[in-house]
């Protein structure tokens, strides 16, 4: 019993870290962002995201408590210092500005289908952000999916300008899901995707570096 839990629990990220990748980037000024001294995180937005499951079609306003669950979850294990240590940046955290729109969400956000959205939808949702900062950066976690049959969340980590909502760079970040109970499954797909950001960024960051040199 002991050998099989040690053998789980080793065996279990080497598969989430193969089933998370980095799967479009969409680049307008990432300069910016890295030369950026704080940047404003406003956490996950929800407005647009469909879960992808044939089996829960119909529950969506028994299932809609699970948005906010996802959120809180995701955001006890990215406190503060922590996405600031992520982003190497000091953060000003606003969650309340963006987080609220999953109460946009239409009364079909279950479906048959695998959903996604163009690089104009992402274009569109910033557009329509209403902010109480007046300028400086911001990013903001636009979530598309959450796909039961592929067990993987799809991602948009966006970094944008905050007076004018332009997107400044994009990253679309798909990971694995996995873990017991509606609540901890998909969050669990939220967290391992930062993983996945942490690494494309840093990446970036550095060769930025190298390339000034």
């Amino acid at each position: 019993m002991k050998f099989t839990t040690l053998l789980i629990f080793f065996i279990l990220p080497i598969i989430a870290y193969s089933q998370s990748s980095l799967k479009e980037e969409y680049t307008q000024d990432a300069t910016r962002v890295f030369d950026a001294e704080e940047i404003v995180f406003y956490g996950i937005d929800f407005s647009n995201f469909r879960l992808v499951n044939p089996e829960k079609h119909g529950q969506e306003n028994e299932l809609k408590k699970f948005l906010t669950a996802w959120m809180s979850d995701f955001h006890k294990s990215f406190p503060k210092e922590r996405v600031k240590a992520i982003l190497k940046k000091d953060i000003e955290r606003d969650l309340q500005s963006v987080q609220q729109r999953y109460q946009l969400l239409g009364d079909k956000w279950i479906v048959f289908n695998d959903y996604r959205f163009d690089f104009d939808t992402l274009k569109s949702i910033l557009k329509s952000y209403e902010l109480p900062q007046n300028e400086g950066l911001g990013l903001v976690l636009i979530i598309e999916n959450f796909n039961k049959e592929a067990e993987n969340v799809m991602v948009n980590y966006t970094f944008f300008d905050i007076k004018t909502k332009e997107v400044l760079w994009s990253l679309k970040i798909q990971s694995y899901a996995g873990g017991a109970g509606m609540t901890n499954h998909w969050a669990n797909g939220l967290i391992m995707s930062m993983g996945q950001f942490k690494r494309s960024y840093r990446g970036a960051l550095l060769k930025n570096k190298k390339s000034r040199k």
